[in-house]
Parts: structure tokens; sequence; C-alpha cells
């Protein structure tokens, strides 16, 4: 144990291994408040510690009245240039954070902040994932010049691997400039234009993580795709249970199963999905190590989704080493849509199966606040050990970032 006073006194500095420092402040990568103390104390601490807070940066509206967190970074790498070697992973967003109390206010300043493009002009070079969220259309960033020439620099960097737009629709043959593409994940988002007359020869991507809409699972199984995912890892996708989108998904899953271990699905909103819902099947995903679903919490659309959900759970390959099973549930308090307590009974028999067979845990995210399951309504899966709930007030659609 030591005090802050300690650490930001030289002459008191501690005689311990680099390694064993490394290791300490490595566990306090959420403890930011510690980090920057840290930042501030002797050689020893502050190069690790500025290492694990910088390395993931988001850039958000600004504070009324006050500089936008864009320029006040801008400024800081100016006198600290240094610090743009820790940045891995920048988001640029042009809304605040979702709370269950208040709906997320978008804030455009992206396109008319000046010092974006010289921000993104120093940190281009180490960055390996951009995360971008914003409403205004690809458009009028394209009319910004030297924004738009920034963002294709950015795009197109060697070092670039995993990519994510939110809300905004990127050109198609924009995300496919960085030669080390692994991960895309397209949120919201439409691809302008047709790929077939854009995708230069030789420009397929081996995607090992990807996040698709319904309407995108057509895209990535036409011939036409660039995206190579036989080498799928990690699948994360939502559907309106369309037969032709249930049918692209279950292609997808058919064609990666030798290779996918995550599995994440979000169902469309529960107030529109068809009855009964097209099923889907998980019997070819032989290494197949964490399915997670998302379910609303209502009456009725316990019934649609779980009623699905059970035969999917069936339908998994007895051999696949599934190590967690994660649902996430989030409140559905529209008046008149909860009614009755639903009865968990298949479900809580379904998964008791699946822990049984494979000694997997089963955990609930709860989010915000509202009526969920309780471990009562699941005897059965209680009593081997392998529940766990967690309640969470953060939006579970809402990534979670170290914000500068």
């Amino acid at each position: 144990h030591f005090g802050i006073e300690r650490l930001l006194d030289p002459t008191r500095a501690m005689s311990l291994p680099q390694e064993l420092l490394d290791n300490i402040l490595d566990n306090l990568c959420d403890d930011l408040e510690s980090l920057k103390h840290c930042a501030l104390a002797y050689s020893s601490l502050r190069a690790t510690s500025q290492r694990i807070q910088f390395r993931r940066v988001v850039l958000g509206p600004a504070p009324s009245g006050r500089p936008t967190p864009c320029f006040r970074f801008f400024v800081l790498l100016t006198e600290s240039p240094h610090i743009s070697l820790h940045v891995k992973s920048l988001v640029i967003m042009d809304r605040k954070p979702f709370s269950w109390h208040t709906w997320p206010k978008t804030i455009p300043w992206i396109v008319t902040e000046q010092t974006l493009p010289l921000l993104l002009a120093k940190l281009t070079p180490n960055l390996t994932a951009f995360h971008m969220h914003t409403r205004s259309p690809w458009g009028r960033i394209a009319e910004t010049r030297a924004l738009h020439a920034a963002l294709l620099h950015v795009l197109a960097s060697p070092k670039l691997s995993y990519l994510q737009f939110k809300d905004v629709s990127p050109p198609a043959s924009s995300i496919l400039l960085a030669p080390g593409l692994r991960g895309l994940l397209l949120s919201n988002a439409e691809l302008l234009e047709d790929c077939r007359s854009h995708t230069p020869a030789g420009a397929s991507r081996a995607i090992h993580r990807i996040g698709l809409m319904g309407k995108h699972l057509d895209w990535i199984t036409s011939p036409q795709c660039p995206l190579d995912w036989r080498l799928l890892r990690k699948l994360r996708a939502s559907s309106d249970h369309t037969k032709p989108h249930t049918k692209a998904l279950q292609l997808v899953l058919d064609r990666c199963a030798q290779s996918l271990t995550e599995f994440e699905f979000f169902p469309a909103h529960p107030l529109s999905l068809p009855r009964p819902l097209p099923s889907l099947s998980l019997s070819k995903s032989a290494v197949l190590r964490r399915l997670c679903v998302y379910l609303v919490c209502g009456q009725e659309q316990d019934k649609t989704v779980v009623d699905w959900f059970v035969p999917l759970l069936d339908s998994l390959d007895p051999a696949a080493p599934i190590a967690l099973v994660t649902i996430h549930f989030e409140a559905w308090d529209y008046a008149g849509t909860m009614g009755d307590r639903y009865d968990w009974t298949a479900f809580d028999e379904c998964l008791t199966r699946v822990v049984e067979r494979r000694w997997a845990r089963v955990l609930f995210r709860c989010a915000g606040s509202g009526t969920y399951p309780t471990a009562g309504e699941f005897p059965q899966l209680w009593t081997t050990g392998r529940l766990h709930i967690e309640k969470s007030s953060e939006e579970l659609d809402e990534l979670q970032y170290a914000a500068f």
C-alpha cells in the first residue's frame, strides 16, 4: 500500500521491479482516477499508466460553454506528442451517452470541428481500431475536404484492424481500404454503393469479427461481396426474422461453423416480430464457445422470443465446447405489455440441459430498471450453481469506453 504523496515525491520512489509495477497498473485499467494520479508520478509509473489510460480514447460533444474534447485533446498532443503513440483505439461520436432517464442528444460537432483532421493525422499511424458514431450523412462529411481526406487516410492505414460505423453510412469501397482489416461492425448504417463496381481486384479481406444488421446479410452472402468470412470467429447479427434474412444468417452460420467461437444475436423490435419466428440452427457449430442473445422483457415479447430460443439452444452440437451462455434482458415497460409473469419453465429446463452436458456458465445481464426474470423462476438452473445474475444501469447496445 502506498499513498499518492509518495507517488508524487521522486525522493521517496519505490524500489520495486518495473515488471511488478506494470502488473499492478494493468489491474487498474478501469480506474481512470488512479491512472491519472500515476501519470503525474515519476517515470517508473508514468509510462505504463499513460499507455493504459490513453490506449482507448473517446471524443464526444462538448459540455455547454466549453471547448470540444477534440480541441482539448489536440492541445494535449501538441504539448506532449509522445501520448499519440499510446492511442490504439479512437472513438468519435456526436451524441452524449445514453441513459435510461434521457434520450441521447445529438450534437453535430464532427463536421464543424477544425482540429479533428489535424488530430486524426497525429493518431492515424498507430491506430488499430476506429469507431465513428454520427448522424451526419457521409455526403456532408465528403463536402468537408480536410475531414474527408483525413478519414480516408485512417481507413487506409496498414495498422488498422477493426472498424465500427454507427448511424453513418460509409461507402463500401472505403471500408476495404485497410489491408489489415479483420473486424467490421455496422450498426444502423447502410452501405452507400454496390461493391461490384468499386472493389479493386485482390481487395478481398479475411474477416475474423463482423457485426451486421439483417439487411447486410444478403450482401455478405452474395458472390460480389469482397469479404472472406470463411474463417469468421465472432459474429454479431441483428435480424427482423424475415425468411430471407434468416436464410442468409443460417448460411453464414453453416459456412463458418468450423471457425466460429462467438455468436451474438439481436432480435428485431419485439412488437414487429412475425409469429412464429423462422428457426435457426447451431447444429453444425462445432467449436462455438460463447452464445449471447438479447431479449426484451414483457409477456408477449418473452413468449415470442423464448419459444424461438429454446429450439436454438437444443440444436447445439453435443460436442460444441460451450463455456458461456449470456442472456441480456432489457426492460420493456410500455403500459399494457407486461401483463402477468411469463412461465419460464421450458427455458429453465433447456438452460439446465446445456449446463449439465457441457459444464457451461449462464449469465443473466439486466440493464436499467424494470421487471426481470429472477433466480426463483429458474429453480433447476439455480441449483446447478452455474447461474450468475448481473444488474447494470447502462444501455446494453452501447459500447463502454474510457472517455477523454
